[in-house]
């Protein structure tokens, strides 16, 4: 079953501003197989988690968290050089 997803709609427009991307968007990043998950931070006592992952052939990491059973977006960027190399090294 595929995971469930929400946002704020107005943070999703903010993401895109800045980013190029919206939080609905960014959903299509759990459909890359070799999509990688990790820990990011915790804030306010709320831990957080990353996914990096390809679509569209560029690789984007997307910050999340868990609410009540579903995924939170919270930002999605273009990964970082450290992460891509992560992502490839992982794949070979």
């Amino acid at each position: 079953m595929p995971p469930e997803f929400e946002h704020d709609s107005f943070k999703s427009l903010v993401n895109l501003r800045k980013h190029g991307l919206t939080l609905a968007d960014a959903e299509k990043l759990w459909l890359d197989p070799h999509g990688q998950y990790g820990p990011s931070r915790c804030t306010h006592g709320e831990h957080r988690y990353q996914i990096t992952a390809q679509r569209e052939g560029k690789l984007w990491t997307c910050i999340f968290t868990l609410r009540q059973g579903r995924l939170r977006l919270i930002s999605c960027r273009r990964a970082w050089t450290k992460e891509s190399r992560a992502y490839f090294r992982r794949r070979a």
